[in-house]
């Protein structure tokens, strides 16, 4: 362990301001899961003949909530592990922000911190972006016959957890490099660019117990 800082005092303060952000984010996603801001009792009850309606369920909202909360996760989980730390903040996306936010220097000295604030910007910008989504949104289906074509994509960890979020399942950089650090899953290769590690997607998917599936339970929007 190492007392070297990879992060200026600036940029500390810049991913502190940020991390501030995610409990009203938080509460816009809570608002956008049940559509709360849209719904409203017209009268006209449901096939029971209730006046009750049914809370509608934005998928959108959902996704961007669980890759916020798997990337802020990730860091935690980098945090503990580099600096021999025990999470004892809760589970949730605004606990998980407090407390890096309360140990951003801890973070700072973690080797690969540079990339936190970009990981987590990303996030926060889709949570915002799934706020603004108009209601009718189609979502997410994987053609069955694309499936092992993505599978077999070999692609850097970057573009695997870009990849394997936009089919629907929430992934970051730093957890591909968390299963590769804990060998339970091997590079093909070694790319061009910068000597970086090249995965088989399935092979990453498969790690992460995220396989693929045509339908991932969500209504249809054709990809591929």
């Amino acid at each position: 362990m190492t007392d070297q800082f990879f992060m200026t005092r600036a940029e500390m303060e810049s991913l502190q301001s940020l991390l501030r952000e995610v409990p009203d984010v938080v509460d816009d996603l809570a608002v956008q899961l049940t559509r709360q801001s849209a719904c409203a009792v017209d009268g006209s009850g449901i096939a029971s003949g209730s006046d009750e309606q049914p809370l509608p369920f934005n998928v959108a909202a959902a996704d961007a909530r669980d890759l916020l909360t798997a990337t802020l996760g990730s860091w935690a989980r980098h945090v503990c592990e580099h600096r021999a730390r025990s999470y004892d903040g809760g589970g949730e996306a605004a606990a998980i922000a407090a407390w890096l936010d309360r140990y951003v220097t801890s973070l700072a000295m973690t080797p690969g911190c540079e990339e936190a604030e970009d990981e987590i910007r990303y996030a926060v910008r889709q949570c915002r972006r799934a706020c603004d989504i108009p209601e009718d949104r189609a979502v997410l289906y994987i053609d069955p016959a694309l499936i092992p074509k993505l599978e077999a994509l070999e692609l850097s960890a970057k573009d695997c957890a870009s990849t394997a979020t936009n089919a629907g399942i929430p992934m970051t950089k730093r957890r591909v490099d968390q299963l590769s650090e804990s060998k339970k899953v091997k590079p093909v290769r070694v790319g061009d660019k910068r000597g970086e590690f090249i995965y088989r997607l399935g092979d990453v998917l498969d790690a992460n117990g995220t396989p693929l599936r045509a339908d991932l339970g969500r209504e249809v929007r054709m990809v591929g």
